[in-house]
């Protein structure tokens, strides 16, 4: 296993290969659509067989943007298509959270295994592992990584890889935006990626039903801890009453995230016997990944989530209030004990 990979180490191995099956966990997000079918055009322009693996179709605005033009794309099939010599998870911290044809993961002995990961958390789970945190996407890294392994780089790919730096940079507007997602971004539009479609799409074109769960959501959320802490339940008949497909629920949280004076915010969605958590900080200083971990997900300071089974909504809510209880009370009454000693230091 090799646990920190350089791109001219993954370039050979790409370069070695010929059938190529492409995953990324379970619930796609756009980071997840973006590399998946960012890499998939980048390997078909090599002359590489590339298959994506996707349970459901693309959500409504990614077919927008990436539903034409990529080739065979999706094998929805329950077996592992034949004659792969190399699998690439992508965007995926460990082996169970990966979205797979049955017999793949449970496989002893199969195709070797590449990994790409923004994710801290990552498990090294691959033959081959590239995690990078430091990236603001895992579609960032394979931008890099696709810049010099085939600088040529198409307008398909480029599109879909700025769909997935742009959705998990929130439009470059979120705390992970540093200046190589920028310089990240000039090499795909030089690429011919459609900077204006893309961000008309993904931020100012949305169903008028989900403008108004949206709003239903804001105006039943729950305000704790002294207002820091805000949250929302988003179960299938909310979602059903408002004709929403829940595929394109991605950025809701982000609607209790921005309300002034909120320092973290999760969005509870119940369903099929479990609770998921998707937990959103705006504030390093009360970072949500260890919350996530608790209950036994994973993810960035910022932005994390977990999926717990056999949990009722009612048990969810004392959870999610005694773990960030813990982040918001516990760490800002140490913080404010710092700066008192701080201050007695001083003028002492």
């Amino acid at each position: 296993m090799n646990t920190n990979a350089t791109i001219e180490q993954i370039g050979g191995w790409l370069t070695a290969r010929s059938n190529l099956l492409l995953l990324a966990h379970e619930r796609p997000d756009g980071d997840a659509y973006g590399s998946l079918l960012g890499m998939q055009a980048a390997l078909a322009a090599a002359g590489k067989t590339a298959t994506v693996y996707l349970r459901a179709d693309l959500p409504a605005r990614y077919r927008r943007l990436l539903g034409a033009g990529q080739g065979p794309l999706l094998c929805a099939a329950a077996a592992c298509p034949a004659g792969v010599d190399g699998v690439i998870c992508l965007d995926t911290t460990d082996r169970g959270r990966l979205d797979a044809p049955a017999g793949l993961i449970a496989a002893e002995a199969g195709p070797a295994t590449l990994v790409v990961d923004h994710h801290p958390d990552n498990s090294v789970f691959g033959d081959l592992n590239w995690v990078a945190p430091d990236m603001a996407a895992t579609a960032q890294m394979l931008a890099v990584l696709l810049n010099q392994w085939r600088p040529e780089l198409l307008p398909a790919a480029a599109d879909a890889l700025l769909v997935g730096l742009a959705m998990d940079t929130g439009g470059f507007r979120f705390a992970n935006t540093d200046p190589a997602a920028f310089q990240t971004a000039a090499i795909l539009l030089r690429a011919g990626a459609r900077h204006r479609e893309i961000m008309d799409v993904l931020f100012f074109s949305e169903p008028h039903g989900l403008l108004l769960l949206r709003a239903r959501l804001l105006q039943d959320a729950v305000f704790a801890h002294d207002r820091s802490l805000l949250y929302a339940t988003l179960s299938p008949e909310l979602i059903a009453e408002y004709g929403v497909d829940p595929a394109d629920t991605e950025g809701l949280i982000d609607g209790l995230r921005i309300v002034q004076g909120v320092c973290i915010a999760c969005l509870l969605q119940p369903g099929g016997g479990q609770v998921r958590f998707s937990l959103r900080s705006r504030d390093p200083a009360f970072p949500v990944n260890g919350i996530a971990a608790a209950l036994g997900g994973g993810g960035h300071r910022l932005a994390a989530g977990a999926k717990v089974t056999g949990m009722t909504l009612e048990h969810a809510e004392r959870t999610l209030l005694e773990l960030t209880g813990k982040v918001l009370v516990d760490d800002r009454t140490r913080h404010v004990g710092r700066e008192r000693d701080t201050a007695r230091g001083q003028t002492g």
